[in-house]
């Protein structure tokens, strides 16, 4: 019988930069034969398309999480990539900014030709303390940082060392028996992660363990389409503009007077990047917008972002 093909999950709140770590752990391993799956919350894919290019085959699931609503769709891929010859020798999951890890990875006790391996959580040192305490999103973000083997306290050079210390003190209570790394641009050497140890979970624990919310209750998403070049300091203004209640914003835009060029822009908190995009031309221009509920609803968010086009 072959060896088990590992998975690993990467996961984190919005924004906090699982993407970016799931490229370097790509680049770091060339010439291994790699699955990635990616679960976008929205159903515009953007995270898909900022994956490297790598030996293997990357897999979308939008419009839902991969640990609620989509876990069928999941779990059906999964049994798929492991009938194929060859199969994987190695399964990512970048799961949904609002997604329980732990679940995810929880998939891989089910099926003997699967190995659970690291869960990795990946937190914004900017952000995360005041997530935590935040009664909307507490819950989320803690469940994250409890399903972790091993957390990547990123954007570290984007704070001051009091905030820095402060962070990672909190941290420490909530998990100070898994390793912590601190890095800028989820940098993690990956000599490192072979001794990090991943969980042991058996059936039993699985079938008892206490799912969350559906995240459809719980967040809320709306996508704007964006066809046409819109203006770069109206598009900038408009996201200026939106309330405390969008959590994250991302996708590919035109830019008027750039020709054919798209623009990757992306907010996380307070963060603005609108950037010229150099890869390869997204599936689709326009923005998804993920908040909580109470968030600008399509017609408010047309609106705020009206001047830009």
């Amino acid at each position: 019988m072959a060896a088990p093909v590992p998975l690993s999950v990467i996961g984190g709140f919005l924004g906090t930069g699982k993407t970016t770590l799931l490229n370097q752990l790509l680049n770091n391993r060339s010439g291994v034969r790699f699955a990635v799956l990616i679960n976008d919350f929205g159903d515009i894919v953007v995270d898909g398309d900022l994956i490297a290019d790598h030996n293997g085959e990357s897999i979308t699931f939008a419009n839902g999480c991969v640990c609620c609503s989509l876990g069928n769709d999941l779990l059906a891929t999964l049994t798929e990539l492991l009938e194929r010859d060859p199969p994987p020798e190695q399964i990512f999951v970048e799961a949904s900014g609002v997604a329980d890890p732990r679940t995810i990875a929880d998939f891989a006790a089910l099926d003997a030709e699967l190995l659970r391996d690291l869960v990795f959580v990946v937190v914004d040192v900017q952000t995360l303390r005041e997530r935590a305490s935040d009664d909307r999103l507490s819950d989320t973000v803690r469940r994250q940082i409890a399903s972790a083997d091993l957390i990547i306290m990123n954007k570290c050079d984007l704070v001051d060392d009091v905030n820095r210390c402060a962070t990672r003190l909190w941290l420490e209570t909530q998990r100070g028996d898994i390793p912590i790394i601190e890095t800028e641009y989820a940098r993690v050497p990956f000599d490192f992660l072979s001794a990090v140890p991943s969980s042991d979970v058996s059936v039993d624990e699985i079938l008892h363990h206490p799912h969350s919310t559906n995240h459809t209750e719980l967040f809320h998403s709306e996508t704007l389409d964006m066809i046409d070049p819109v203006d770069l300091t109206a598009l900038r203004r408009g996201l200026e503009a939106l309330p405390r209640s969008v959590l994250r914003v991302k996708g590919f835009v035109p830019i008027q007077g750039r020709g054919e060029l798209f623009f990757l822009v992306q907010l996380s908190g307070r963060e603005i990047e609108i950037s010229p995009w150099q890869g390869r031309a997204p599936a689709r221009a326009g923005l998804i917008v993920i908040g909580t509920p109470d968030m600008p609803d399509k017609q408010q968010l047309d609106q705020i972002f009206l001047i830009a086009r």
